[in-house]
């Protein structure tokens, strides 16, 4: 039809095997349309997580676990990463380095694009690359 589908999912989806209870199967998805898009914000992921105490503490390492995950089961389906990145503070403040290192790690780890998050629409033209 000429027009590319993009879908939002969880960005757990992408590391594991179940739906987490909310219909979300990631390859079920990633067989369907161009883009998937999950949400890895590292304040989402719970402490602990990957054996970090604060998981939102390591930005850049749960954006590369959530791509590499992602990236090894799309397989054939056609499918492209595109994921939604935190611009935003919660469990840790989250400022230029901490969102530049989840644009790196996305980057780094086969993502085609990404977008970022904020709830109030204050992004920091810091963390982008000509700023």
């Amino acid at each position: 039809m000429g027009i590319y589908i993009s879908c939002n999912v969880l960005g757990l989806t992408s590391l594991v095997q179940d739906d987490m209870g909310v219909g979300q199967h990631f390859e079920d998805i990633a067989g369907q349309i161009d883009y998937i898009s999950p949400f890895i914000y590292p304040s989402s992921f719970g402490d602990g997580f990957l054996g970090f105490p604060k998981a939102a503490e390591h930005p850049a390492e749960i954006v590369a676990a959530a791509m590499k995950g992602g990236i090894g089961r799309i397989g054939g389906t056609g499918a492209r990463i595109r994921p939604w990145l935190q611009d935003f503070s919660t469990k840790v403040k989250y400022e230029a380095p901490q969102v530049r290192a989840q644009i790196d790690a996305a980057e780094q780890n086969g993502a085609v694009g990404w977008m970022l998050w904020n709830f109030g629409n204050e992004y920091t033209a810091a963390a982008l690359k000509g700023q």
